[in-house]
């Protein structure tokens, strides 16, 4: 794990950020969690008779002290219920541990657990906002815009970057539903429900869970604190692992093009974008698509470890639980990465139209056209337009200076064989090279979810509110977690004052 940890900190270098020290770049870390934890105890223990109102003034004083000793930005944070409580002993009172009745280190750890994977969800679902923000904006620049596009490593048919932002852009919003169904998984509260059963102590795990941010308490005392728990780091590791997977893909399709003589895009030079070879002048390697492409694939394999950490233990064995890989935030990091060499890349529609119109993947729009039109076999079309292209490959020909009578003599000799069809290849050779056009074959496209512009169109005002609908959630849930926060500081200050 600790060269994915590696990786996250050279990233957030390469892009004038700073880990914390004390949190290791989690938004609040271990100790932090125990501290709000003890709080929302203290609040709540002499509601339910274990703690009179005093007593617990005194300890949340100590509380408060040992929180103040460990706030310095590198001061060592304890991690460790106990030695938290020690502390909290050493400045009142044995007396202090009354805080303790009915809880556990395994329902506390389970609870800062989720709400540190929480926290981190909410970073991961801003900058996937972020990202789509940029892919939608970019869709709509680009909707007329022709590119050449690949199966099985080979050109195959033209379509609009737009159309392709916009397909990627679709991938990340389903991961952002993935997130925020995980979410909704971990804003269930553990605390209260002790090892296994539970307490003989009336501890009001509502109260907690309020204060601590949480939307409802996790049911089934043995579920919430053995099993629900043990479930968290897999499947982070599973939303994680279809972020890289889009992340990895969308790198991999640009290094194919940025591999090209004469590719249709180029990365900003500078800022860390593309760094110089150190033997060939002329080489501008694309340095931050490389960096991507490493971080997707060692968040993908940091998922599988979470798995088979957890794979084969009995109920109650830490080695599962223990949230050591980075995972969420290292993916938070890779989302920025993908955003950021979006943002790096210059466009260049001429060059990506000229390099359609030296190679034929129109072939097959011109097999459609004289079915359409001319009620020609769709196979025998098919036919038509394969000989020409292994024509063309053998005689270095493209679709400009395809010589038109070519076109005619295999037509004539292809539908020979098939009765009732035009003896003559019935376009002039006008239309036969406009049917060839990538602009054309591109626009002509009339199925729902098409590259064509009222389809764009329709599909960029239905993303563009879907997108703003993650906004408001992420918003709400932050706002949800910040209102809990100042509640607790609140009452927890009135109660020490």
């Amino acid at each position: 794990m600790k060269r994915i940890l590696t990786i996250a900190l050279a990233v957030l270098t390469l892009m004038g950020g700073k880990a914390s020290a004390q949190t290791e770049n989690y938004p609040h870390d271990n100790f932090y969690w125990l501290t709000q934890i003890n709080k929302a105890s203290l609040l709540m223990n002499p509601t339910v008779g274990l703690l009179d109102k005093d007593s617990a003034a005194v300890y949340g004083r100590a509380l408060e002290k040992v929180i103040q000793e460990h706030a310095a930005p590198d001061a060592y944070r304890p991690a460790n219920v106990v030695e938290v409580e020690t502390m909290i002993v050493e400045h009142s009172s044995p007396y202090a541990t009354a805080i303790h009745v009915g809880r556990s280190s395994q329902d506390m750890f389970a609870t800062a657990r989720m709400a540190i994977v929480r926290e981190n969800m909410l970073v991961l679902a801003e900058n996937l906002n972020e990202l789509i923000a940029t892919m939608l904006q970019m869709s709509e620049q680009y909707k007329e815009v022709v590119v050449p596009e690949f199966t099985n490593g080979v050109v195959a048919q033209p379509n609009s970057l737009g159309h392709v932002i916009l397909a990627y852009c679709n991938a990340f919003m389903r991961d952002l539903d993935r997130v925020r169904e995980f979410y909704n998984r971990l804003d269930q509260c553990p605390m209260g429900t002790g090892v296994l059963n539970g307490s003989s102590w009336p501890l009001d795990r509502k109260m907690m869970a309020d204060y601590l941010g949480f939307s409802k308490v996790a049911d089934n005392a043995f579920d919430a604190n053995q099993i629900r728990s043990s479930e968290i780091l897999p499947e982070a590791g599973f939303v994680c692992s279809s972020i890289a997977l889009h992340a990895g893909e969308i790198m991999a399709d640009l290094v194919r093009q940025y591999s090209q003589p004469l590719p249709w895009f180029l990365l900003k030079e500078g800022n860390g974008n593309t760094y110089a070879s150190s033997a060939m002048p002329q080489k501008r390697n694309p340095g931050i698509i490389n960096s991507t492409r490493v971080m997707a694939s060692e968040i993908l394999g940091a998922a599988q470890t979470t798995v088979y950490r957890q794979h084969n233990l009995p109920v109650g064995m830490a080695d599962g639980r223990g949230d050591k890989s980075m995972i969420v935030p290292t993916t938070a990091q890779c989302v920025k990465m993908v955003n950021r060499v979006l943002n790096a890349l210059d466009i260049f529609p001429d060059r990506a139209l000229e390099a359609l119109r030296g190679d034929w993947s129109t072939s097959e729009e011109l097999a459609d056209c004289l079915m359409r039109e001319y009620h020609v076999p769709f196979r025998t079309g098919h036919h038509y337009c394969s000989e020409i292209v292994g024509f063309a490959k053998q005689h270095n020909y493209n679709p400009s200076n395809f010589p038109y009578r070519e076109a005619k003599r295999i037509y004539k000799e292809v539908v020979a064989v098939v009765k009732g069809l035009p003896a003559e290849l019935p376009y002039s050779e006008k239309e036969w090279r406009e049917k060839l056009d990538p602009v054309h074959m591109v626009q002509s496209r009339v199925i729902s979810g098409g590259p064509q512009l009222p389809e764009m169109n329709r599909m960029l005002t239905e993303a563009k509110a879907l997108h703003q609908t993650y906004i408001d959630w992420t918003r709400d849930r932050k706002q949800a977690l910040a209102d809990a926060d100042r509640k607790l500081q609140s009452d927890f200050q009135a109660l020490i004052k």
